[in-house]
């Protein structure tokens, strides 16, 4: 019974990390948008793209563990 208890503790810190990973790189990608309106060259360009792909693959693994921990805290195994 501990160990469940230690389990849902974890996948709890884990869901909270994540969730505020999630506000930090969507907080990005506005600021991504805002640079990519303003970049000139094609250069600058380039380098917001890169880092918009970045947070883009950021958002979709923390999706991921939170889509991992939900269904992992959810489960009625004994």
């Amino acid at each position: 019974m501990l160990q469940r208890e230690n389990q849902r503790g974890r996948l709890s810190s884990i869901e909270e990390l994540a969730r505020a990973t999630i506000k930090k790189l969507t907080q990005h990608m506005t600021e991504h948008n805002k640079a990519m309106a303003s970049a000139k060259s094609d250069e600058a360009k380039a380098s917001v793209k890169a880092q918009k792909q970045n947070t883009t693959t950021g958002l979709q693994t923390c999706n991921n563990i939170l889509a991992m921990t939900q269904r992992e805290s959810s489960c009625k195994c004994h």
